[in-house]
């Protein structure tokens, strides 16, 4: 059934990322960047004192490294240290893996040290805080997207959406910064030692559409894209981490990242195409530890969380009346393993969630994902690259319950899978991926998967033409003038820009000529991997089309070509300058064929990218 979007596969999301990032040593803040010791009355470093050309440094196994080896963008230099960190001492394999990019690569090619070698140090209480943030701005500028339009209105003052998303010419921004206030105890000397102590925090001032058209008819979507985004502070982490002598601990609000990030992603590395959107939030209790001592290589981490907000539960979702809030209350327990050599990793978790909506409607999923990355050297100097996830969760929901069939069961399954040679200045990865698909949404049964969107497939296809086709599917299915009631469970059909019901090849090149500068070159086949039946059409007329009225039984979704160029300006006072531009276009299959079988057009988008790192 695919009226619902994430059923089993957003809780598998409750699994915190245990990597380098989590129970490995991340490279250790400067001495000087905690020098002011407790009992004297000098200030703490500034946040430009802080390093800013290591983003390998604090990257989750959903990095560059793992999930685009190398391709990406250099990552919005963090605090430092920017993360949650381990006991191991910093000459460990461990913390090695933590500092260095896992391709090989200069993951931040345009990055540049700023630090002399610290000076010698009295012991003592250090306590110190770093700054530390990021502004974007983009330009966009897009083909029409064909959606189904509304039906007539009752109100003759309400707008009704007609048949497109009506968004072509529009800018996007958004301010996140961050801060870490720390607490070192220093034995003295000239070596680095991270905060044993500190509290972490993140949020985003702006985000949203800044100017020019707004979308119309998809209000369910996470991001409808549909009003300015001027929404005020949005809390992203709010933490208290203490690595004890025992293991690591945090208490707070914060972001994870497992794997490839299919699941279960932080939203905070740029993918090869695109932009981070998302990043999933929980209210955690979280514990690491080395159980066979601080240099093994295996680390076991247990987590109970409260969600605040992923693509399945929103503890501040809006009612579907647009008046006041339906909030969901999901709370999770995980338990992971992972074992690291280097650069190579495997790692396993399961997870369970229970959650309500307002309605009282449950969810009741077991999860279980495992994932593995290795790297072999080769005689030219790159390394072979082979990585890959594979998730499933079963269960059972009332969220899309209906008068005849009061519950329904869930199975989902989600893998991916890369291979490819990774080097300093060329990356060339193929990805191939499979979401379950769903085209019957009256057998009981949910099986549509969807992969975080922020694990980011090309430029056009699955962030764009299906992310807003499913988001219109949805609004129509809220509308009153449609159902008389909204239809349970519709909010979560939207997409967000994730793989769902799909196969997918994606494959991918990144061309660093010199440092401050990498040009890629990409594409997307797609296909589904089950009938393409829009769930709004299929329980309002009882028939079966794809979300354009066209026969849904035509599973070829089209091919998409992407490129980019972006160039990296280091600037003073460890700022960084990024400029460039990218684009895709799509030129669709035979899914996208109307009831008249006429083939839908392509779609193109081109965008400015302009940001700043600070």
């Amino acid at each position: 059934m695919s009226w619902r979007s994430r059923c089993g596969v957003s809780l598998a999301l409750s699994a915190w990322l245990v990597s380098s990032e989590a129970v490995a040593q991340e490279s250790a803040p400067p001495a000087e960047a905690f020098e002011a010791p407790v009992s004297e009355s000098a200030p703490a470093a500034s946040a430009a004192s802080a390093p800013a050309d290591s983003p390998a440094a604090s990257a989750p196994v959903d990095s560059p490294t793992a999930d685009q080896p190398a391709a990406s963008e250099p990552a919005p230099p963090e605090p430092a240290p920017s993360a949650a960190t381990a006991a191991p001492p910093s000459d460990t394999p461990a913390a090695e893996a933590a500092s260095a990019s896992t391709s090989g690569a200069h993951a931040d090619g345009a990055a540049v040290s700023r630090r002399a070698a610290p000076p010698e140090e009295p012991p003592g209480l250090r306590v110190g805080f770093d700054v530390g943030g990021e502004y974007q701005l983009r330009g966009n500028a897009m083909s029409d997207i064909p959606l189904a339009p509304a039906p007539a209105s009752s109100d003759p003052a309400r707008h009704v959406p007609g048949a497109s998303l009506g968004q072509n010419y529009f800018a996007e921004q958004w301010l996140r910064l961050r801060a870490r206030v720390g607490l070192v105890d220093h034995p003295g000397g000239p070596e680095r030692v991270a905060p044993f102590l500190s509290l972490v925090g993140e949020a985003d001032l702006l985000y949203g559409v800044a100017f020019g058209d707004l979308a119309v008819g998809t209000r369910p979507a996470a991001m409808p894209r549909d009003q300015p985004g001027y929404p005020g502070i949005r809390l992203r982490h709010l933490y208290l981490e203490w690595r004890s002598p025992i293991g690591l601990f945090r208490l707070g609000q914060m972001g994870f990242s497992w794997g490839l990030g299919l699941v279960a992603n932080d939203g905070e590395t740029r993918p090869v195409f695109g932009d981070y959107r998302y990043g999933d939030l929980v209210r955690r209790l979280f514990f690491a530890t080395r159980p066979l001592g601080e240099n093994s290589p295996f680390t076991l981490a247990i987590a109970g969380d409260w969600v605040a907000w992923d693509l399945l539960a929103d503890f501040e979702r809006p009612c579907p009346s647009g008046q006041g809030q339906c909030s969901d209350l999901a709370f999770q327990g995980v338990l992971a393993g992972l074992y690291e050599d280097g650069d190579d990793r495997f790692g396993a978790y399961v997870a369970y969630r229970t959650q309500k909506n307002y309605l009282n409607d449950f969810l009741d999923v077991f999860v279980a994902d495992a994932f593995v990355q290795v790297h072999v050297d080769e005689p030219t100097g790159g390394r072979i690259l082979l990585a890959g996830e594979v998730m499933f969760a079963e269960g059972q929901t009332s969220i899309t319950r209906t008068p005849t069939r009061p519950q329904t069961e869930v199975q989902q399954l989600l893998l991916a899978a890369q291979v490819g040679r990774v080097a300093t200045d060329l990356d060339v990865i193929l990805e191939g991926g499979y979401a379950s698909g769903d085209s019957n949404t009256e057998d009981g049964v949910e099986r549509r998967a969807t992969i975080d969107p922020d694990h980011r497939v090309g430029l056009v296809l699955f962030p764009e033409v299906i992310a807003w086709q499913t988001a219109r599917s949805a609004w129509l299915a809220q509308n009153a003038d449609t159902f008389g009631r909204p239809s349970r469970g519709a909010e979560l059909l939207p997409t967000n820009g994730g793989v769902a019901g799909a196969f997918y090849l994606f494959p991918h090149a990144t061309f660093r000529p010199i440092p401050e500068l990498d040009v890629r070159l990409g594409g997307v086949l797609g296909w589904a991997s089950t009938d393409v039946v829009d769930p709004y059409r299929q329980r309002a007329f009882g028939n079966s089309t794809n979300y354009r009225g066209g026969d849904p039984t035509r599973r070829d979704l089209g091919v998409e070509v992407d490129a980019s160029v972006t160039g990296h300006i280091a600037l003073p006072a460890s700022v960084r300058l990024d400029l460039g531009i990218e684009g895709g276009v799509l030129f669709p299959g035979g899914a996208f064929d109307d009831d008249n079988d006429v083939r839908m057009g392509e779609v193109g988008l081109a965008r400015l990218r302009g940001g700043l790192t600070f």
